[in-house]
């Protein structure tokens, strides 16, 4: 959805090293596929988004979530990576709430046309 994509384009400006642009690959971080057991980065959201694979707002926030926290899990504190999730879920979660996405509506108009139920909330 147009929404999705936005959402997605605002996160992806967060992320200004490109830390999470791509799939993480055991040759760059050993042991990955053992640990992380459900991956997930932005170039495979985006593709969800153009694939239609989102049936609501949450699964699209649930997505980002499991991207940042997997990030977290995998690299120790203190660490870039580590740093890098935790400061980007608490600022893509900010942006995801109801009360940041409303006012949104009125660039968006589109968003009206969003069912509830996909979006979570009334735009009302």
């Amino acid at each position: 959805s147009r929404l999705l994509e936005q959402l997605l384009r605002n996160l992806e400006k967060r992320d200004p090293h490109q830390f999470f642009a791509w799939p993480v690959n055991d040759n760059f971080a050993p042991n990955y596929s053992n640990i992380i057991k459900k991956p997930m980065d932005f170039s495979t959201i985006k593709q969800k988004i153009d694939d239609n694979e989102y049936k609501s707002l949450n699964c699209f926030i649930s997505d980002f979530k499991l991207m940042c926290n997997n990030a977290m899990k995998y690299n120790k504190p203190g660490t870039v990576y580590h740093k890098a999730a935790k400061r980007l879920l608490h600022a893509g979660l900010k942006q995801l709430t109801p009360q940041k996405l409303r006012p949104l509506g009125d660039m968006l108009t589109y968003m009206y046309e969003i069912p509830i139920r996909e979006l979570g909330f009334d735009m009302g």
